[in-house]
C-alpha cells in the first residue's frame, strides 16, 4: 500500500483518498482559496464536500487507476447524504498536520534522580 492513502467505504464501495501538501496547495488553488485560509474555508459543508471529493480525485490518481475518474462532486454528495458528514469531516481530519494518524514524538525519556550531594 502506498504511503498517504487510505480508503473509505461509500455506499459499499471502498474509495482511495489521499492529500498531500502539495495536492492541498492546488486544491487551494482550484477553490480560490489561500493555505492559511483553510480552516475557515472548510466551515462551509459545500467545501468540505468539494475538498473530499478532491481527495477521492487524488487517491484514484495516486493508486494508478486505468479508468478516469468520472465521479462528481454531486455525486459524492448523493451517496453520502447527511449521514455521510462524519466520514467527510474525519477523513479529512486524518490528513491535516494535526489529524489524529499524525506520528506523535516519542515520549522523552526521564533522567534518573540523583542523590543529593552531601
Amino acid at each position: 500500500m502506498k504511503r498517504g492513502i487510505k480508503y473509505v467505504t461509500l455506499d459499499d464501495k471502498k474509495y482511495p483518498v489521499s492529500l498531500n501538501i502539495l495536492s492541498l496547495e492546488t486544491y487551494c488553488e482550484e477553490a480560490g482559496t489561500e493555505l492559511s485560509n483553510i480552516e475557515t474555508h472548510l466551515s462551509s459543508m459545500r467545501n468540505m464536500l468539494s475538498l473530499f471529493h478532491f481527495m477521492m480525485r487524488e487517491g484514484h490518481r495516486r493508486t494508478n487507476q486505468k479508468s478516469k475518474f468520472t465521479i462528481s462532486v454531486e455525486d459524492v454528495a448523493d451517496v453520502v447524504g447527511f449521514a455521510g458528514i462524519d466520514i467527510i469531516s474525519s477523513t479529512i481530519e486524518k490528513f491535516m498536520p494535526d489529524g489524529e494518524d499524525e506520528k506523535k514524538p516519542a515520549p522523552q525519556k526521564r533522567q534518573p534522580r540523583r542523590a543529593p550531594k552531601k
